[in-house]
């Protein structure tokens, strides 16, 4: 696993859960005019998508290496 893409997800899972919660409070006001808020939903289901990208780029190597590994046993076998 690559230390870069687990913060990246990290970031990106932080992000979306903060404008996720100042959404649903109704804090995320205070920051910005009412006719931009749903732009703000679509920046959290777009981080939330990034988020979910990332994580199938980690688990898409951890995959691959495995498919591998496995490969190589039962050609050896």
């Amino acid at each position: 696993m690559k230390v870069e893409n687990i913060l990246w997800a990290g970031i990106l899972f932080l992000l979306f859960i903060i404008i996720t919660f100042l959404n649903t409070t109704g804090k995320i006001f205070y920051f910005l005019h009412p006719r931009l808020y749903i732009y703000s939903i679509f920046a959290s289901i777009m981080l939330f998508v990034l988020f979910l990208f990332e994580i199938y780029k980690l688990l898409k190597r951890n995959i691959i290496t495995i498919i591998k590994l496995e490969f190589f046993h039962i050609l050896c076998l």
